[in-house]
Protein backbone atom coordinates (compact mmCIF):
# COMPACT_ATOMS: atom_id res chain seq x y z
CA UNK A 1 0.00 0.00 0.00
CA UNK A 2 1.70 3.78 -0.95
CA UNK A 3 2.30 5.67 2.18
CA UNK A 4 0.69 9.32 2.25
CA UNK A 5 3.75 11.12 0.67
CA UNK A 6 3.36 8.84 -2.15
CA UNK A 7 -0.42 9.20 -2.66
CA UNK A 8 0.00 12.68 -2.57
CA UNK A 9 2.30 12.70 -5.22
CA UNK A 10 0.34 10.84 -7.40
CA UNK A 11 -2.65 12.90 -6.85
CA UNK A 12 -0.65 15.73 -7.92
CA UNK A 13 0.59 14.24 -10.93
CA UNK A 14 -2.89 13.29 -12.28
CA UNK A 15 -3.57 17.08 -11.56
CA UNK A 16 -1.06 18.57 -13.33
CA UNK A 17 -1.80 15.81 -16.32
CA UNK A 18 -6.03 17.19 -16.75
CA UNK A 19 -4.50 20.89 -16.77
CA UNK A 20 -1.92 19.40 -19.43
CA UNK A 21 -4.74 18.22 -21.44
CA UNK A 22 -7.16 21.21 -20.77
CA UNK A 23 -4.61 23.58 -22.26
CA UNK A 24 -4.01 21.42 -25.20
CA UNK A 25 -7.88 21.70 -26.02
CA UNK A 26 -7.81 25.26 -25.25
CA UNK A 27 -5.17 25.69 -27.61
CA UNK A 28 -7.67 23.30 -30.13
CA UNK A 29 -10.28 25.72 -29.88
CA UNK A 30 -8.30 29.09 -30.57
CA UNK A 31 -7.03 26.99 -33.64
CA UNK A 32 -10.83 26.24 -34.52
CA UNK A 33 -11.67 29.58 -33.77
CA UNK A 34 -8.86 31.09 -36.26
CA UNK A 35 -9.69 28.87 -39.28
CA UNK A 36 -13.50 29.63 -38.73
CA UNK A 37 -12.36 32.97 -40.17
CA UNK A 38 -10.79 31.60 -42.95
CA UNK A 39 -12.55 33.15 -45.74
CA UNK A 40 -12.20 29.91 -47.98
CA UNK A 41 -14.25 28.30 -44.79
CA UNK A 42 -16.82 31.34 -44.61
CA UNK A 43 -17.04 31.53 -48.46
CA UNK A 44 -17.87 27.79 -48.32
CA UNK A 45 -15.03 27.09 -50.82
CA UNK A 46 -14.04 23.42 -49.14
CA UNK A 47 -11.26 22.80 -51.67
CA UNK A 48 -9.46 25.47 -50.88
CA UNK A 49 -10.37 25.47 -47.12
CA UNK A 50 -8.82 21.78 -47.35
CA UNK A 51 -5.93 23.07 -48.67
CA UNK A 52 -5.62 25.91 -46.10
CA UNK A 53 -6.39 23.92 -43.17
CA UNK A 54 -3.83 20.84 -43.92
CA UNK A 55 -0.94 23.16 -44.68
CA UNK A 56 -2.10 25.51 -41.16
CA UNK A 57 -1.97 21.95 -39.22
CA UNK A 58 0.97 20.30 -40.64
CA UNK A 59 0.17 17.17 -39.73
CA UNK A 60 -0.85 17.47 -36.03
CA UNK A 61 -4.55 16.30 -36.27
CA UNK A 62 -6.90 16.58 -38.76
CA UNK A 63 -9.94 18.85 -39.68
CA UNK A 64 -13.30 17.74 -40.00
CA UNK A 65 -16.09 19.88 -41.33
CA UNK A 66 -19.48 18.93 -41.09
CA UNK A 67 -22.52 20.26 -42.41
CA UNK A 68 -25.98 20.39 -40.19
CA UNK A 69 -27.36 16.93 -41.92
CA UNK A 70 -23.56 15.43 -39.99
CA UNK A 71 -22.82 14.89 -43.50
CA UNK A 72 -18.55 15.22 -43.90
CA UNK A 73 -17.88 18.56 -46.41
CA UNK A 74 -14.42 18.24 -45.58
CA UNK A 75 -11.55 15.68 -43.92
CA UNK A 76 -7.88 16.08 -44.46
CA UNK A 77 -7.34 13.07 -43.38
CA UNK A 78 -8.20 11.70 -46.26
CA UNK A 79 -7.29 13.11 -50.33
CA UNK A 80 -10.14 15.82 -50.87
CA UNK A 81 -13.22 14.30 -51.66
CA UNK A 82 -12.34 10.86 -50.56
CA UNK A 83 -13.99 11.50 -47.25
CA UNK A 84 -17.04 9.52 -45.51
CA UNK A 85 -20.52 10.42 -45.71
CA UNK A 86 -21.23 11.06 -42.62
CA UNK A 87 -19.79 11.64 -39.26
CA UNK A 88 -18.27 8.53 -37.28
CA UNK A 89 -19.66 10.60 -33.90
CA UNK A 90 -23.25 11.45 -34.61
CA UNK A 91 -24.11 11.59 -30.85
CA UNK A 92 -21.69 14.68 -30.02
CA UNK A 93 -22.61 16.57 -33.49
CA UNK A 94 -26.73 16.23 -31.86
CA UNK A 95 -25.47 17.39 -28.53
CA UNK A 96 -23.47 20.67 -30.44
CA UNK A 97 -26.81 21.03 -32.69
CA UNK A 98 -28.99 21.26 -29.45
CA UNK A 99 -26.83 23.39 -27.28
CA UNK A 100 -25.19 25.19 -29.97
CA UNK A 101 -21.59 25.27 -27.94
CA UNK A 102 -18.49 24.11 -28.59
CA UNK A 103 -17.44 20.42 -26.95
CA UNK A 104 -14.80 17.63 -26.68
CA UNK A 105 -16.08 14.06 -27.82
CA UNK A 106 -15.76 11.14 -26.54
CA UNK A 107 -13.56 8.18 -27.79
CA UNK A 108 -15.10 6.63 -30.70
CA UNK A 109 -13.72 4.39 -33.60
CA UNK A 110 -12.98 6.74 -37.06
CA UNK A 111 -14.66 5.51 -40.17
CA UNK A 112 -11.59 6.59 -41.65
CA UNK A 113 -8.56 4.97 -39.62
CA UNK A 114 -10.91 2.61 -37.95
CA UNK A 115 -8.86 3.54 -34.59
CA UNK A 116 -10.18 5.40 -31.70
CA UNK A 117 -10.27 9.25 -31.77
CA UNK A 118 -11.63 12.09 -30.38
CA UNK A 119 -12.92 15.42 -31.41
CA UNK A 120 -12.44 19.08 -30.54
CA UNK A 121 -15.68 20.42 -31.96
CA UNK A 122 -17.01 24.08 -32.73
CA UNK A 123 -20.35 24.79 -33.85
CA UNK A 124 -20.64 28.19 -37.07
CA UNK A 125 -23.58 29.72 -36.76
CA UNK A 126 -25.71 31.22 -39.17
CA UNK A 127 -28.87 33.18 -37.94
CA UNK A 128 -28.34 31.62 -34.54
CA UNK A 129 -28.70 28.46 -35.79
CA UNK A 130 -25.68 25.54 -36.30
CA UNK A 131 -24.53 26.05 -39.64
CA UNK A 132 -21.48 23.96 -39.88
CA UNK A 133 -18.99 21.71 -36.56
CA UNK A 134 -15.69 22.45 -37.14
CA UNK A 135 -13.82 19.34 -35.84
CA UNK A 136 -10.15 18.98 -35.15
CA UNK A 137 -9.86 15.55 -35.16
CA UNK A 138 -7.07 13.92 -32.60
CA UNK A 139 -6.23 10.01 -32.58
CA UNK A 140 -6.25 8.21 -29.14
CA UNK A 141 -2.28 8.07 -29.42
CA UNK A 142 -2.18 12.20 -29.20
CA UNK A 143 -4.23 11.90 -25.81
CA UNK A 144 -0.98 10.21 -24.37
CA UNK A 145 1.48 11.82 -25.97
CA UNK A 146 0.42 14.99 -23.98
CA UNK A 147 0.18 12.98 -20.98
CA UNK A 148 3.89 11.05 -21.17
CA UNK A 149 5.66 14.26 -22.44
CA UNK A 150 7.53 14.22 -19.29
CA UNK A 151 9.05 11.89 -16.90
CA UNK A 152 7.91 11.17 -13.17
CA UNK A 153 11.39 12.66 -12.06
CA UNK A 154 10.25 16.10 -14.18
CA UNK A 155 6.87 16.17 -12.00
CA UNK A 156 6.71 19.05 -9.09
CA UNK A 157 6.42 17.28 -5.79
CA UNK A 158 5.63 18.56 -2.49
CA UNK A 159 7.35 15.56 -0.81
CA UNK A 160 10.82 14.77 -2.16
CA UNK A 161 11.00 11.67 -0.28
CA UNK A 162 7.81 9.80 -2.20
CA UNK A 163 9.50 10.83 -5.82
CA UNK A 164 12.19 9.18 -4.73
CA UNK A 165 10.44 6.48 -3.33
CA UNK A 166 8.05 6.29 -6.35
CA UNK A 167 11.28 6.53 -8.94
CA UNK A 168 14.26 5.52 -6.67
CA UNK A 169 15.96 9.13 -8.10
CA UNK A 170 17.53 11.23 -6.06
CA UNK A 171 18.86 14.73 -7.28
Amino acid sequence: MLDRGARRFLLQRGRHEIELADREIEQDFILLRTLSTFPSYVDQDWPNFYAQAKAALQGRAYVIVLDDSFRQLVNTYVPYGEQPAKTGDPETALRIIRTKQPDVSDLFISRVTKTPVFNVDLPTLTNGEVRHILNLGHTAESLLRIVHRRTISDWPVADEAARVRLTGEQR
